[in-house]
């Protein structure tokens, strides 16, 4: 007679995991402002005489007991945190700020990951299984776009020595602003009532055979490779020309990446690609390093250079690289941990204070770097921050704005005021300042960044 195998009791949920760290105090610090996490009052007397130091999230979904001793090393027993396809680039922005690098990222198929450890060596991973779910309808609007785009180039205007923008090679804003519509959670009926009015308005595409020639290139070697590793791999050797076309090329890879669309990231890598523009002079600086706030007065206080009338936001960043100030100055910015953030915030109060066009495109710019740039090797990122550092210096003279303010406006209204007014906008450009103000709000709550919308939204 065969004995009935004996079934496991039900687990209700997990309960807590221990965890070692050499210094409680500071390790109790670094999970509050990383994971958000807070001692719980009713167990502080556990901690006396050795005891654990037990913290939770504010969903009380984790619990962390701290024990001050030596920690394993290495630790191999990674504790992995599962989060919505909405919260994962959340996470990934607020990791690489917080933790003054970005997590290392993987795309599993299956899921994606971040992985970090903290102070103590102890690894962590935070996971999400759902695919992202950019708005019902959207990639059938992206296809749609990808045969009829305005990023098409007049060969007669381009051969008298016109700036491709203004022989007809316009970045389209199409898919940009329908990632945006639809991550501030524009319903089916928004998006597809605005983007049948923006393809009505854009005007056909003209042949442009080296565009056609390399998406070809980038569609291949995003089936075979998968566009993460695409990304780490190539990104790289395109940030150096990263201002391409005013950062339209950054900004449209970056909402592209976050749309899950290969053919939309095919033709915004193929864009980069051939309208990619790398600054003269320069990387790096035998100078003393200087702190974003002297760095940022320092470019404020340089002259701007004669004969700066182009219309062409490019054109002025060309012009502004090749004087020797800048060039000397450019460098010489400190990568600081948590620095693009803060460049970000910086940008959001200066836009807020003027609402330079030219200053849009920079906070636009910075929030997708916020995106990108996780997914390259540790050891690219430096030298990737270095070079968009340098082209948003170029930007900020391009910008010729120099710290003058408008009248003083009412104070910004909420976010879902904001957020439902964006949505119901045609203009592209205040669609996407005002998604990339609610991203990088969404890490703090500055004032700052509803205030950066607001005056987009005037």
């Amino acid at each position: 007679m065969t004995t009935p195998a004996m079934t496991a009791p039900a687990i209700i949920a997990i309960d807590h995991f221990h965890l070692h760290c050499r210094k409680r105090e500071a390790a109790e610090a670094w999970y509050a402002r990383v994971l958000g996490l807070s001692a719980i009052p009713e167990f502080a007397h556990w901690a006396q005489g050795g005891g654990p130091l037990t913290l939770r999230d504010p969903a009380d979904v984790l619990h962390l007991a701290l024990f001050e001793r030596e920690p394993a090393s290495p630790n191999p027993a990674t504790l992995a945190l599962r989060v919505s396809a909405a919260a994962f680039p959340l996470w990934q922005a607020h990791l690489g700020t917080e933790l003054g690098t970005a997590p290392h990222f993987e795309d599993h198929g299956e899921s994606r990951s971040l992985y970090f450890r903290d102070p103590d060596g102890n690894p962590w991973e935070i996971t999400c299984y759902e695919a992202e779910a950019p708005g019902e309808g959207l990639h059938e609007l992206l296809d749609a776009e990808l045969d009829h785009s305005v990023e098409s180039i007049d060969a007669q205007r381009a051969h008298a020595g016109a700036l491709p923008e203004s022989g007809g090679a316009l970045s389209s804003h199409f898919p940009m602003a329908l990632h945006a519509l639809a991550a501030l959670g524009a319903d089916t009926a928004r998006l597809q009532a605005w983007g049948r009015q923006a393809l009505a308005q854009q005007p056909a595409a003209l042949p442009w055979p080296e565009l056609e020639g390399a998406e070809r290139r980038w569609r291949e070697e995003l089936a075979e490779e998968g566009a993460g590793a695409v990304l780490a791999r190539r990104l790289p050797p395109l940030m150096p020309g990263c201002g391409a076309m005013a950062f339209h090329a950054l900004i449209r890879t970056g909402h592209a990446w976050e749309s899950r669309h290969p053919g939309q990231l095919a033709r915004a890598l193929a864009y980069w690609e051939v309208r990619s523009e790398p600054l003269p002079g320069p990387d790096e600086s035998t100078a003393p390093a200087l702190a974003l706030p002297d760095w940022l007065d320092a470019l404020l206080a340089l002259p701007l250079p004669a004969d700066f009338s182009q219309p062409w936001i490019s054109v002025r960043m060309q012009r502004a690289a090749a004087e020797p100030a800048f060039q000397a100055l450019a460098p010489r910015l400190a990568l600081q941990p948590g620095l693009l953030h803060e460049l970000a915030r910086w940008l959001a109060g200066a836009y807020a204070d003027s609402g330079n066009f030219t200053l849009l495109h920079g906070l636009t710019a910075s929030r997708a770097l916020t995106i990108l740039l996780p997914l390259l090797p540790p050891a690219a990122r430096p030298a990737a921050l270095r070079a968009f550092t340098g082209q948003l210096a170029a930007a900020l003279q391009a910008s010729r704005w120099r710290g003058e303010r408008m009248a003083a406006s009412t104070p910004p209204r909420e976010w879902p005021a904001l957020v439902a007014d964006a949505i119901g906008r045609t203009d592209a450009h205040a669609i996407k300042l005002t998604h990339a103000a609610w991203h990088l709000g969404r890490l703090d709550s500055d004032p700052v960044w509803r205030r950066a919308a607001a005056a987009a939204l005037r």
